[in-house]
């Protein structure tokens, strides 16, 4: 098998037909216009994207299928979707769409649904999706894509996970998310990349991209997906779209593991 290098993955969450960024998943802020976003992150030659639509959970109309081919057609690099993805009716439209890769969440626990899409592209076009909240004051507990469970029964999930036809497996940590807080790793992570064959990408509170590097060598984590740290300032509570060179990521993940 060929290992990848660890990658560094841009997140832009679409809110309706407006790119926005989140706080542990509540209020929505507003970044821009999605096509300017992308087309900007374009230019710095982000390796990876992946689009997240937050409509449906905010009761407001998904992202209209005009903007999503807007969008691509100012992507060039791999893009995935998530958003509301469950069944492969619903995958078929993104990827007929021109996406690369789907993201499964609410289908996830659906072996038929994730087996279906799948067959009909292949594993490395299906990926799934954890949302995971943590609190490290109350250790017996998490909640995983909206169910609460015992935390030693991450062991059902991981064995589910481990039974799929995905190529990856995407884990947020919803209390990190937007507040750049650093990276951190709880049981659930910890598991997966233990556990599973499949390459996990870690999300949720990266402080920068030296952070996201040291993380890397930190959980043993394949892969890191982030957000804040490339809309907004490092200092001001602006929006400042940014993403570094490939050639720099690389050397801090290879500084990283070296030191």
């Amino acid at each position: 098998m060929v290992v990848m290098p660890p990658r560094l993955i841009a997140v832009v969450t679409l809110l309706g037909d407006a790119a926005v960024k989140t706080r542990c998943f509540e209020r929505p802020r507003y970044v821009g216009d999605p096509i300017n976003t992308i087309s900007l992150l374009s230019a710095f030659e982000v390796e990876e994207l992946v689009l997240l639509d937050i409509s449906e959970s905010h009761q407001v109309a998904k992202t209209k299928p005009i903007v999503l081919e807007r969008i691509l057609e100012n992507a060039f690099m791999p893009i995935s979707y998530g958003g509301g993805i469950r069944s492969a009716k619903d995958a078929k439209f993104y990827f007929d769409l021109g996406f690369d890769k789907v993201i499964l969440r609410s289908a996830l626990f659906d072996t038929d649904v994730v087996q279906e899409i799948s067959h009909d592209y292949g594993t490395q076009a299906v990926s799934g999706c954890l949302d995971v909240i943590y609190d490290e004051s109350t250790t017996s507990t998490m909640t995983v894509n909206g169910r609460e469970i015992e935390v030693t029964d991450y062991d059902e999930i991981i064995e589910h996970i481990s039974q799929l036809t995905i190529g990856e497996l995407m884990v947020q940590d919803v209390a990190r998310d937007g507040t750049r807080e650093g990276m951190r790793m709880h049981p659930l992570l910890e598991k997966s990349i233990e556990n599973l064959q499949i390459p996990v990408v870690a999300v949720g509170g990266a402080a920068s991209v030296e952070n996201a590097a040291s993380f890397v060598k930190i959980s043993r984590c394949h892969s890191v997906a982030a957000s804040t740290m490339f809309l907004f300032h490092p200092s001001r509570n602006s929006v400042l779209v940014a993403y570094p060179s490939v050639d720099k990521w690389q050397q801090l993940v290879e500084e990283s593991t070296k030191s």
